[in-house]
């Protein structure tokens, strides 16, 4: 089976065997009207909660801040998740592509969409791409106008998206602060979503949804977990086998995904063989993540570097501050290019990338001095989690 053909069939086997997370994303759903769901990138969260309202025959207005990239890019990003709740993709294609000859059902709708949020706002909800500039405010007012006729769910995923950039033109605290007044007021249920770096940013004291909600915590699925997947697959991988794997890759769920499917076509084919052989498929994905490391702190690289060659984001030569790792690492963290698998100890996210990186440092950093680690106050040994094998 070809791999394009594969991963599609290993993302639903896995909803299917993520029971228990949908099962609490479930009753957070009918317990809230706040919800909170975070977790480590790359973990499923998105995937997990469009499943949970799937079965519940929820149809949100999502909002994905990732994709917003100034206010006038929000103001239509929440016009088109208004929209989608009132025109069908069918009305919104005829409409988009040639609304004067569209049939009379669509401009029906239209002529409904444009009395619930305005006309501006409809105009905005139709165009290819943010060509009005209508206030973010009056986008929030017309969430709160289309939710008093009828209850309605508001999902804003990756909430941290906006703060990876200084000066980031969404002010994402200000857009939270004005749906938290607006749920006060309307029947709306808020879904947000976001990377554990950014919990401070909903949680924390100062934040719009301070000790509000009910809070889901998703991790990496548990070697019992993609047992299950390997049994709906009929996948021939011996237990044994498949917790060396889920070992090797840290349950990383993408990598786990495209390992089956070389798995399914040659189960006998050895771990260190097809780690081998799913790295050297990279497509510019280390030289990616360096880049983006590179972009988010001036120390960014050379910390990326450390974590994956097993020798700690905090050693160093006596160069970089310590304050100055931990901001480089806080950045890393918020991007999703790392995360802890328990305190106090750091892995890159994508474990392909790892052994891209550990394949490439090795003999550069053959030479180098070793140096007395520099641990900030609080973090007494920041060590890695990492296997040295690759």
């Amino acid at each position: 089976m070809e791999l394009r053909e594969f991963i599609p069939r290993g993302h639903r086997a896995l909803e299917r065997a993520r029971r228990a997370d949908r099962g609490a994303l479930a009753e957070a759903l009918e317990a809230s009207n706040v919800v909170g769901v975070v977790g480590e990138a790359e973990v499923g969260k998105s995937a997990l909660i469009g499943c949970a309202m799937r079965e519940h025959t929820i149809r949100p207005m999502r909002i994905d801040l990732y994709d917003a990239a100034s206010q006038a890019h929000l103001s239509w990003l929440i016009a088109r998740a208004l929209a989608g709740q009132v025109l069908s993709p069918t009305h919104r294609s005829l409409l988009a592509g040639a609304p004067d000859l569209a049939p009379s059902d669509a401009r029906g709708a239209m002529l409904e969409l444009q009395r619930r949020i305005g006309p501006g706002l409809a105009q905005l909800a139709l165009a290819d791409t943010p060509s009005l500039d209508i206030p973010v405010e009056q986008a929030v007012r017309a969430i709160g106008t289309l939710a008093d006729d009828r209850p309605a769910t508001l999902w804003i995923d990756h909430i941290e998206s906006p703060s990876l950039t200084t000066r980031h033109p969404v002010d994402s605290q200000a857009f939270l602060w004005g749906i938290r007044e607006l749920a006060q007021r309307v029947p709306l249920q808020v879904v947000l979503s976001l990377n554990t770096a950014a919990l401070k940013e909903t949680q924390g004291s100062s934040a719009a949804f301070h000790q509000d909600g009910t809070w889901v915590t998703i991790t990496r699925p548990a070697p019992i977990t993609w047992a299950a997947v390997r049994d709906d697959l009929n996948i021939p991988l011996t237990t044994p086998r498949l917790n060396d794997l889920c070992d090797q890759l840290a349950n990383h769920p993408p990598t786990m995904l495209l390992a089956f499917g070389d798995l399914m076509n040659e189960p006998d084919l050895p771990i260190e063989i097809l780690l081998s052989r799913l790295a050297s498929r990279d497509s510019g994905h280390v030289g990616l993540a360096v880049q983006l490391a590179r972009s988010l702190h001036r120390l960014g690289a050379e910390v990326l570097s450390r974590i994956a060659d097993g020798r700690g984001p905090y050693v160093d030569a006596g160069i970089s501050r310590p304050q100055d790792l931990r901001t480089a690492l806080n950045r890393l963290h918020r991007a999703g290019l790392v995360w802890q698998p328990a305190p106090q100890r750091w892995q890159l996210t994508n474990p392909l990338v790892a052994i891209g990186l550990r394949g490439t440092l090795r003999q550069i950093h053959a030479d180098m001095p070793q140096a007395s680690p520099q641990y900030p106050e609080g973090d007494s040994n920041p060590h890695v989690l990492t296997d040295s094998r690759f």
